[in-house]
């Protein structure tokens, strides 16, 4: 079932609760959740909504860090409990963009050691034109287009018709914004939501790199320190793209993105785990 899988998409990645890691995402979401739900409407169904958006919205920024951290699982449960919080602070957040922004990362970072399949490439242009419902969402359509294209020139390149699918994919996301034509000015950001975007933007900056010792999920091969940082340019890009486009709203609707960003540089500075980080060169 698992060769299946890969033989039809390269880019999905395996949860299996036996892993300790896994149990605790699993938890902070649910966790999560039930905050939201609490805080919403303690007594009624109201708080479903609110409930379903922060448990998978703090389960996706796990999944983000996961890919800006391979080495160091702990920060991405901090990402989580980070998201939960910003949903709370700021509402919910756009779901299927920001799992457009997952896709982005873990294209550039390659963590599961293979390149899109013929089956991911004909797939993503149709998210990229749901996701482009949204002013946000195409936004992050034409991120993925970005990682889909430079897949192309980092190491271990992906194959030239990448150039061609990532072309596919920032049409069909700016043809789904035309016609829906979802409107909608830029908005300027709350005090909140400034907040997030200066801390995520100044985490995400600060982030030292580091040799990965993690291997990819299906090859074996220790992930490549150049994906790695492509991966984090990549998410800080894709959040400040969001701003850029729809302001305070791009910045919520992100929010475990910029979640993510945060847990990773806050571990990276206060965690005890043991990295490969390059040496000072004296030159």
């Amino acid at each position: 079932a698992t060769f299946l899988a890969v033989k039809l998409s390269s880019i999905g990645r395996l949860l299996d609760p036996r892993l300790p890691s896994h149990r605790m995402a699993f938890m902070i979401s649910a966790a999560a959740g039930a905050a939201a739900w609490g805080l919403a409407d303690p007594n009624g169904s109201n708080g479903l909504g609110p409930a379903f958006n922060a448990a998978v919205g703090s389960f996706l920024a796990w999944a983000i860090a996961r890919e800006l951290d391979p080495d160091r699982p702990h920060s991405a449960a901090l990402s989580g409990v980070f998201a939960g919080t910003v949903l709370v602070l700021l509402g919910t957040a756009l779901l299927l963009p920001t799992t457009v922004a997952l896709v982005t990362v873990r294209i550039l970072h390659r963590s599961t050691g293979l390149a899109p399949t013929i089956f991911d490439l004909i797939a993503l242009p149709a998210v990229a034109f749901v996701a482009g419902g949204s002013i946000v969402g195409w936004s992050t359509g034409l991120a993925l287009a970005f990682a889909i294209a430079r897949d192309h020139r980092l190491p271990d390149p992906a194959p030239r018709r990448q150039l061609i699918a990532a072309f596919v994919v920032a049409a069909a996301t700016t043809a789904a914004t035309v016609v829906g034509n979802p409107g909608g000015s830029w908005a300027s950001p709350s005090w909140p939501e400034w907040l997030v975007l200066i801390v995520g933007s100044a985490a995400g900056m600060s982030l030292r790199i580091y040799a990965p010792r993690s291997p990819a999920d299906f090859t074996g091969v220790p992930i490549e320190t150049r994906r790695l940082q492509s991966s984090r340019v990549g998410a800080v890009g894709t959040g400040l793209l969001a701003f850029l486009v729809a302001g305070g709203a791009g910045i919520a609707a992100l929010s475990p993105l910029w979640a993510a960003l945060a847990g990773v540089a806050a571990w990276d500075r206060l965690g005890s785990d043991e990295v490969d980080y390059p040496e000072p060169t004296t030159e």
